[in-house]
This record gives structure tokens, C-alpha cells and sequence, in this order.
């Protein structure tokens, strides 16, 4: 979606271990100024609850190390991973709101769904700490 430029500036050095997240520069045909890719899979490593967990952990230490803003995030492992939304929603919030609550990360963090069942998958857990939106 991104197009040959971002593709280009995908390419790596050596191979990221299931678990580890980097900062990639957006493209002109995104609308992100840069993308932080978590790595959940690999040849030889299928997507697991806890490769997922550690992806997530290490996107948001990098959201942090990077100073951003703002973030926006799909349910991590429902695509390539076939997770189910409600797996997606069972890591990535509690692991969310211990990062909220460090005091240290000072992004908006908006979590994107695209149908009514993945809202109601996410909301109840992200509503109950009032972070929700509609």
C-alpha cells in the first residue's frame, strides 16, 4: 500500500527476531511520517500469543524512544497471524495501559478497527479505563 519508495526503505541488513519492532520512514503515499513494524513471524516461527505480546511491548518502547505523538495501530496478529481479534484485544491492551501508566510515554495511542465485532472486542477493555472513542 505504501508503494515502491516505502517497500525500498523495508529492506534491512539482517533478520529481525519475532518480538522486536523498527522505525521505518513513511512515504509520500502514506499519510504516517514513519512506520514502526512489529515483528510477529518469521520462516521458522509461527505467530504466538507471547510473539505478538513482545512485538507490541517493543513497538511501544519505540514509540517512546522516538518521541512520538501520536500512534495508530491495527489488532496486532489478526491478519498474517490469524490471531482473533479477541486474542488481539487480550495482549495489547493490559500491555497498553501499563505503558500509559509509566508516566513516560506521553502518546495518543488509537487502536483502529474496521468492523463492529472488533470494536466490540477492544472497547469494553479500553472503555473501562475511559479510553475508548468512538
Amino acid at each position: 500500500m505504501g508503494g515502491a519508495e516505502f517497500t525500498r526503505g523495508l529492506q534491512v541488513q539482517k533478520e529481525l527476531a519475532v518480538g522486536a519492532a523498527v522505525v521505518t520512514a513513511g512515504a509520500a503515499t502514506c499519510r504516517a511520517s514513519f512506520v514502526i513494524h512489529a515483528i510477529i513471524q518469521s520462516a521458522t516461527e509461527p505467530v504466538t500469543r507471547d510473539g505478538v505480546a513482545r512485538a507490541w511491548r517493543a513497538t511501544l518502547h519505540q514509540a517512546q524512544e522516538w518521541e512520538f505523538t501520536s500512534l495508530t495501530v491495527p489488532p496486532i496478529g489478526t491478519g498474517a497471524g490469524n490471531l482473533s481479534v479477541e486474542d488481539a484485544a487480550d495482549i495489547m491492551v493490559p500491555i497498553l495501559k501499563s505503558h500509559l501508566g509509566n508516566g513516560r510515554f506521553s502518546a495518543s495511542v488509537s487502536i483502529v478497527v474496521e468492523t463492529p465485532e472488533e470494536r466490540d472486542a477492544f472497547e469494553p477493555s479500553c472503555g473501562a479505563a475511559g479510553a475508548a472513542e468512538s
